[in-house]
């Protein structure tokens, strides 16, 4: 649905999705909607995003090291002599299934199961002034958060849970928040052709993890208050980023192309003494298919290029806290809880920095 006047201008639209799995217990439902509205007004004009999506997945145990994956059971353990049902209609276990391992997955797969619940929200939020004839300053925020709950039951009847079941519970989110703050400087003079542009921008990245089992229920009400032993874990972490960056880019009559390009990113996965690091290119081109000489074989080469550059960029290490020192609580040591040290950090962590060259002709 669309809509609006000469100074607003919306859009929305929502969508749902399911379908199901080519195993037992094994589906998907998915919901997603997004909204736009643009706002004009003086020399501004105001955007706002949104996107929300939410899915439902039930999965099944897909690897070889459960009794309930179904790949490995009609793969491997199941045999044609296999039977699911007893002559009496009631469900074979055991030795009444005639496999190799004495299970049958669609009594398993009444007994277990794997839920889990994702939901998504980008939002962004842009503003642009147009201050003179080609120069623009543009400020945007976006926002991007996931939650995923999963819960995963396996009951006290079923191989995996036997004797007294099994749930496990894991809550995680990630969210990710963006500033980018933009002048840019568009213009033409007469053959003459400049594109500039000044920015800054920052990024925070937070991932949290939660995990939960519960074990030794004595019934069929599974939930972590009934069990008769629970274990959790959880972690936070994260990185923050901040860059400046500009370019220039000409090119005259649209024919012969000259641009440079800097930034200086600094990164918390590093010390501060190897906080920053300095990358930037230089590129040229000549756009030859607008060449006189090129006329008399136009209907052969409609057009052509060649295009140089080099430039340095710069790569992270994957370890949000690579160059400390880990240190975690719960370790135990002749019998008793304390405090120990998991990770050995190098301080000497820096940005790996790869030189690149490149010719093109098109």
């Amino acid at each position: 649905m669309s809509g609006g006047g000469e100074s607003t201008r919306f859009y929305t639209s929502l969508s749902y999705m399911k379908q199901t799995g080519i195993f037992s217990n094994q589906g998907m439902e998915r919901f997603t909607g997004n909204a736009n509205v643009t706002h004009k007004f003086g020399h501004f004009t105001l955007t706002y995003s949104s996107l929300f999506s939410k899915i439902n997945q039930n999965l099944t145990n897909d690897g070889g090291a459960s009794f309930s994956s179904p790949i490995a059971n009609y793969a491997f353990i199941q045999s044609p002599s296999s039977v699911a049902y007893l002559p009496d209609g009631t469900m074979a276990r055991g030795s009444e299934t005639n496999s190799l391992t004495s299970v049958n997955p669609i009594y398993e797969a009444l007994h277990t199961y794997d839920k889990t619940d994702i939901k998504r929200a980008f939002n962004s939020l842009k503003l642009d002034w147009n201050i003179w004839d080609g120069l623009r300053l543009s400020e945007k925020m976006t926002y991007d958060y996931t939650s995923n709950n999963e819960d995963v039951l396996w009951d006290r009847l079923s191989n995996d849970g036997s004797p007294s079941g099994n749930l496990q519970r894991y809550n995680g989110s990630i969210s990710q928040l963006n500033g980018q703050t933009q002048l840019a400087y568009v213009k033409t003079f007469g053959l003459h052709n400049i594109d500039a542009l000044l920015g800054y921008e920052t990024e925070k990245y937070v991932t949290r993890y939660n995990y939960i089992s519960g074990k030794d229920y004595p019934g069929d009400l599974y939930e972590f208050g009934n069990a008769g032993t629970t274990s959790a874990e959880s972690k936070v972490s994260g990185y923050t980023l901040a860059s400046w960056l500009g370019r220039v880019n000409y090119n005259y009559d649209n024919k012969y192309y000259a641009g440079v390009s800097f930034r200086r990113d600094g990164s918390s996965r590093l010390s501060k003494d190897n906080r920053w690091g300095n990358f930037w290119s230089v590129s040229a081109a000549w756009r030859f298919g607008s060449e006189k000489f090129m006329e008399p074989i136009k209907q052969v080469v409609s057009d052509g290029k060649l295009r140089a550059s080099y430039g340095v960029n710069g790569t992270l290490p994957s370890s949000f806290y690579g160059y400390q020192n880990w240190y975690k609580y719960g370790q135990y040591y002749n019998g008793k809880s304390g405090m120990a040290i998991v990770g050995i950090g190098n301080p000497e962590l820096q940005w790996e920095k790869n030189r690149s060259v490149n010719w093109v002709l098109t």
